[in-house]
């Protein structure tokens, strides 16, 4: 048999393996440390985790404020798409791929709202914030601190 059911036990080994592999590669990256060469850009991308903070602060604010009002708009519409707390959660999720390029996701919005006109309206706003002015201030912070590391 090529496919077999899953046990919800099977099922929930497999998640807790994904997070232990997950936090042997953040030990690895701190262990890696001890040979010059990866040393450099653990360090690097320490400085710019560090330094990315306040703009990646700033995108989550964005993208929450996006997603609640395509959230209220969906919520008005005759037939809402994005319902109960879950719906939320996936309101959450389709605003932050919306903020960071991916517009495949706006056909989920334009099927399902009565009102368009506002919704392209924070649609270019939201984009214009998120994908303009944040991406690009990240790309420049980034290098910004590569210089500062490679000093």
């Amino acid at each position: 048999m090529l496919f077999r059911s899953v046990s919800a036990d099977t099922d929930k080994t497999r998640i807790i393996l994904v997070f232990v592999i997950e936090m042997l590669v953040l030990e690895l990256f701190s262990r890696v440390r001890m040979f010059d060469f990866f040393a450099y850009f653990v360090r690097q991308l320490e400085e710019i985790i560090k330094d990315a903070m306040p703009l990646g602060s700033m995108l989550l604010f964005i993208t929450l404020a996006q997603m609640l009002l395509f959230w209220i708009l969906d919520q008005n519409s005759a037939e809402p798409k994005y319902t109960g707390f879950a719906g939320l959660g996936r309101c959450f999720i389709d605003s932050y791929r919306l903020s960071i390029g991916d517009f495949e996701v706006t056909g989920s919005f334009i099927d399902n709202t009565d009102y368009i006109v506002v919704f392209w309206i924070i649609f270019f706003i939201g984009t214009l914030i998120s994908l303009l002015v944040i991406l690009n201030m990240v790309v420049a912070l980034m290098g910004a601190t590569f210089e500062r590391v490679n000093e």
